[in-house]
């Protein structure tokens, strides 16, 4: 019975003991649907559930090169060899993931440059500004301040990739990857 057809079938029994003047029933709050609406929604997602979990529970079999029981029971004495091609593919498919995302050599698998045009705030704009007019002793030209931008803007992005570096190996970044990957594959 669906969520409208059990509401209706509710509505009706209420309005019925109402009409009689039952005065056992408390009024109604709203909130006597909610029960059977969660309890509902329980089941519905317990049986979906339950598919995928046996499915999980299939290829963990396969993976680990163990029969299902049905399948031993049937072979009884006989010899229980299984070939173990799914652990083959699954660590074949570990190693290329993580070869394309950590490259050899230690390089990064990131990059942070500054944008092509760019900014900063109206203070440190200023502060190059002074700086540049106190090294040369004349106001800077448009090109002498955008390349002075660009120069900070270049700093910036090198000292954000050392912190990113720092913080990615003090929680082991490469590591918990390696997990997550081999556990999702």
């Amino acid at each position: 019975m669906d969520k409208d057809a059990q509401q209706a079938a509710y509505n009706d029994e209420f309005n019925r003991t109402a009409a009689t003047g039952d005065a056992s029933r408390p009024a109604e709050t709203g909130w006597d649907f909610l029960g059977p609406i969660l309890m509902a929604e329980f089941d519905q997602a317990f049986s979906e559930r339950r598919e995928t979990e046996i499915r999980w529970l299939q290829d963990l079999r396969q993976y680990k090169g163990i029969y299902e029981p049905d399948v031993m029971k049937k072979l009884g004495k006989r010899s229980k060899a299984y070939a173990k091609r799914t652990q083959t593919k699954v660590r074949t498919a570990n190693a290329r993931m993580l070869d394309l995302l950590f490259p050899a050599g230690g390089d990064r698998n990131y990059l942070i440059d500054p944008t092509p045009k760019p900014t900063l705030p109206r203070d440190k704009l200023a502060q190059v500004v002074r700086l540049i007019t106190q090294a040369k002793g004349q106001a800077p030209t448009r090109d002498e301040v955008a390349a002075a931008v660009m120069d900070v803007s270049k700093r910036a992005a090198t000292a954000m990739m050392t912190t990113i570096d720092d913080q990615l190996a003090d929680t082991h970044y490469k590591r918990e990857c390696k997990k997550v990957i081999k556990d999702g594959n």
